[in-house]
């Protein structure tokens, strides 16, 4: 199963997100011993900066996800150091989101729509940022589902059917400069709506669906251990 942990800390001194890319998993994974391991159970990083800063992270596995949680109850005095700055736990968010992709329970819908809340980028040589079309943006995630819950879909033929099917209706895009490690990438970040206009491949339909249902554990595109590609999606009969 996949959960989505919510941990909440004290703000950081300063706040700007762009610089908090890479430097928010290295303090966390910096609070574990075997940081290897934790960072590998990690699917998807993200966080938020309100009047306290908040991480969510979508943990593959209910043993990594306990061990997670009981490291962080034994040790309440640990702190996230942050470029420098440090930020006391506060609170652990026990009401937990869970996914199971071998028991999802499937919902007829017309469309969706996909927000993006931190930027994303593409990893291809030349190419900055790339329109999200159906069948790139949908094959992306499916490349991370398959690889903990492996379908017998033929993967080609269900990308195929994606660029056929899907058509794309409202959007919005822009670009953002982000810091990733040591240097910069143009990142995009976009809400996007897209529509079916077809449903007799039922058994596609569906799997659409359970794609479309993780997304919010494993995240899309690169960067997601990062806080990049935090991306929610809104699925709807009309």
């Amino acid at each position: 199963m996949l959960y989505l942990l919510r941990i909440q800390f004290t703000k950081p001194e300063w706040a700007r997100k762009s610089d908090f890319y890479y430097a928010i998993l290295g303090a966390i994974l910096n609070l574990f011993e075997d940081q290897s391991a934790v960072y590998t159970s990690i699917l998807k990083l993200s966080f938020s900066v309100g009047e306290q800063l908040e991480i969510n992270m979508g943990i593959q596995g209910e043993e990594w996800y306990n061990m997670i949680v009981s490291h962080l109850l034994t040790h309440p005095e640990q702190e996230l150091s942050i470029n420098g700055s440090k930020c006391s736990l506060k609170q652990i968010n026990f009401h937990f989101d869970l996914f199971d992709g071998e028991m999802g329970e499937y919902r007829d819908f017309n469309k969706f729509i996909l927000r993006f809340h931190s930027p994303t980028f593409v990893r291809q040589q030349n190419i900055t940022y790339l329109l999200p079309t159906p069948e790139r943006i949908i094959a992306s995630l499916m490349s991370k589902f398959e690889q903990i819950y492996p379908s017998n879909i033929d993967q080609a033929d269900f990308k195929k059917w994606l660029k056929n099917t899907l058509f794309v209706g409202e959007c919005k895009l822009e670009s953002r400069l982000i810091q990733i490690k040591q240097g910069k990438k143009t990142g995009i970040v976009w809400f996007w709506t897209y529509y079916l206009s077809d449903k007799t491949n039922i058994d596609y339909v569906k799997y659409l669906y359970l794609l479309l249902k993780s997304v919010k554990y494993l995240g899309m595109w690169s960067g997601v251990r990062l806080g990049c590609g935090n991306v929610s999606c809104q699925i709807l009969t009309k």
